[in-house]
């Protein structure tokens, strides 16, 4: 287990966390926060103050401008269908 580097600096509801990544940011009360992280992640974590147990969502980056698809492997996108092959037009009205 290698050594880590964290200093957080709080005033009032705000949190600067600066680390060996870089700096990360947060906001919230007791229990519940909203933040990014070094690397620009957005996450909500809520938990019990004093007990060090909380849950934490990372949120979607919402940066996409290819819309559904690019979520998707391009074999998935890209291949053509190899269920049926495909038959001139003459062929499939049977003439």
């Amino acid at each position: 287990m290698g050594w880590r580097f964290r200093k957080v600096f709080s005033g009032g509801p705000f949190r600067l966390n600066l680390s060996r990544r870089g700096v990360g940011r947060s906001a919230g009360i007791p229990g519940l926060r909203y933040g990014i992280t070094a690397d620009g992640r957005r996450y909500v974590s809520v938990g019990f103050p004093g007990w060090g147990v909380y849950w934490i969502k990372y949120l979607p980056s919402g940066g996409s401008t290819m819309g559904p698809a690019s979520s998707m492997p391009s074999s998935t996108v890209l291949a053509p269908s190899r269920s049926q092959p495909t038959k001139p037009w003459w062929r499939q009205k049977g003439i």
